[in-house]
C-alpha cells in the first residue's frame, strides 16, 4: 500500500486484519523499518502460522494500518488472496490437498 508522504505508524497495534469478520491486531517487531523503493516502507509484523493460513483461505480480507495522523483502509481483491494462497502453498506454509486418485 502506498501511504501519504507524511504517514508514520502509531506505536503498538498498528496493523489490523479483518479476515472473514475475525479481527486480528498486530504490533511491529523492533526491527527498523526500511525504504526499499521510493514511497514504499517495509515494516515487519510477527504472526503465527495459523494467521497465515487464515489469510490465505479468507473469502474477504480487509487491512487497516494505523498511523499517527491517518489511517489506511484497504480491501484485498480476490485475485490477491488467491496469489497469496498460491505463495503459501509453494512455500509449504499450507499443505496442498491432493485429490483422491483412488476413485473412492
Amino acid at each position: 500500500m502506498i501511504a501519504p508522504d507524511d504517514f508514520a505508524l502509531q506505536t503498538g497495534d498498528s496493523l489490523i486484519l479483518n479476515l472473514d469478520d475475525e479481527v486480528l491486531t498486530f504490533a511491529p517487531t523492533n526491527s527498523p523499518s526500511f525504504n526499499g523503493r521510493k514511497r514504499y516502507v517495509t515494516t515487519f509484523y510477527p504472526v503465527e502460522s495459523d494467521v497465515v493460513i487464515k489469510l490465505a483461505k479468507a473469502m474477504e480480507t480487509r487491512v487497516r494500518i494505523k498511523g499517527l495522523n491517518a489511517t489506511i483502509d484497504k480491501r484485498l481483491a480476490v485475485r490477491n488472496t488467491m496469489l497469496f494462497l498460491d505463495f503459501a502453498e509453494k512455500c509449504s506454509l499450507i499443505p496442498v490437498i491432493e485429490p483422491d486418485k483412488t476413485g473412492g
